[in-house]
């Protein structure tokens, strides 16, 4: 399914959900007549990528649901543009678009021989990165919840600008196995902070980690069934 830009138009929508559909690709500027538009669910489709104007136009926007869809977290995927009409957006989900699996696989040469990849499927898993240019657009985003990436990979600098952030979720990731001390070291919180890291595949967590976070006040770590807490904190 393709999703256009509506042939009637209707300005005052506040809410509008396409979750569960069977939606592959959007156009750009497909919502720009609805900017009194405050939800957007496009959850479990079959979108890969975002095109750069694909919310443009939605200036009263607060919530933004893309969660399990198939936008792995690639540049390609987040284009630098893709949020900046929504200034006003506190909630977004992007949570289970990352194919853990192959990935994994991909660091883990030992168990590559049970698995054909060719040299395209490898360079395509390494470029994988955190859309933090994309996301830095969000200045009054309050509410994150996105899949995390290997331990090895740290959050980019775009996050410095979600000032705002109160609840950082990265639960279920299962390729997050560790916080190395600097994980976190990218973020500038101002508010108290939530932050979700329960099921994950976390086996050590640095004694340093949590210093970049002054406002941390709740912290979940369940139901990480191989992390030591005596060797991380």
């Amino acid at each position: 399914m393709h999703l256009s830009p509506p042939v009637s138009h209707n300005l005052s929508l506040k809410i509008l959900r396409l979750n569960d559909n069977q939606i592959l690709s959007l156009d750009n500027e497909v919502f720009a007549e609805f900017s009194s538009l405050e939800e957007l669910d496009l959850s479990r489709n079959k979108l890969n990528i975002l095109p750069p104007g694909v919310f443009r136009g939605l200036y009263s926007l607060e919530s933004l649901y893309l969660q399990q869809n198939n936008l792995d977290l690639r540049t390609a995927t987040y284009p630098t543009t893709v949020f900046t009409d929504l200034k006003r957006l506190k909630r977004l989900n992007i949570q289970g678009n990352y194919r853990y699996g192959t990935s994994f696989l991909s660091r883990t040469p030992a168990l590559t021989k049970f698995v054909h990849l060719n040299n395209t499927d490898v360079k395509s898993i390494d470029n994988r990165t955190y859309p933090d240019e994309a996301l830095s657009s969000l200045v009054s985003l309050s509410v994150l919840r996105m899949d995390a990436l290997q331990y090895d990979i740290l959050p980019g600098p775009g996050f410095r600008y979600l000032t705002n952030l109160t609840v950082l979720d990265f639960s279920k990731s299962q390729a997050l196995t560790g916080l190395p001390e600097l994980f976190f070291s990218n973020f500038s919180f101002q508010k108290p902070l939530q932050l979700i890291l329960s099921q994950c595949s976390l086996t050590f967590v640095h004694p340093g980690s949590f210093a970049y976070l002054p406002t941390l006040h709740s912290l979940s770590l369940r139901d990480n069934r191989f992390l030591r807490v005596r060797e991380s904190f």
